[in-house]
């Protein structure tokens, strides 16, 4: 597969108009031919994102999503402090699926459809989310 990346790389350097753009989370585990000038030559190293662009992050996955009064998305932001924006946004899916969860297992599958109101997701969600991804 590399291979034939290289390949296709060589030949879009043909096209000067053309710009290749490429994303990874593990630079170190890329082939050294990659790298190489004429490939992917010019790295931009993008962090984590801060405190108020995690609020801003979590805003965004949460905008549909039922919270409780006790969820402080500040509070949730400053404690997250060295998470990715995927990262944030698994944190948001993990914490609903134990929200759903909680209900799902009080009630009968049928008439879960008619509960899907009661579904809220709490702080203790997030913690137990946050702990779940932590340990994975």
């Amino acid at each position: 597969m590399v291979s034939q990346l290289l390949t296709e790389l060589d030949r879009a350097a043909e096209h000067p108009a053309l710009v290749v753009v490429a994303a990874t989370n593990r630079k170190g585990s890329l082939d050294p031919a990659l790298l190489r000038p004429g490939r992917l030559e010019q790295h931009i190293e993008v962090p984590d994102p801060d405190e108020l662009a995690r609020r801003e992050i979590l805003a965004v996955h949460t905008r549909e999503t039922p919270l409780g009064e006790d969820v402080d998305l500040d509070a949730l932001a400053a404690s997250t402090e060295g998470l990715s924006g995927a990262q944030l946004e698994a944190l948001v899916r993990e914490a609903s699926v134990r929200a759903v969860r909680e209900i799902a297992t009080e009630i009968d599958p049928a008439a879960a459809a008619d509960r899907a109101e009661d579904v809220t997701v709490t702080a203790a969600h997030f913690a137990a989310a946050r702990d779940s991804l932590a340990e994975a």
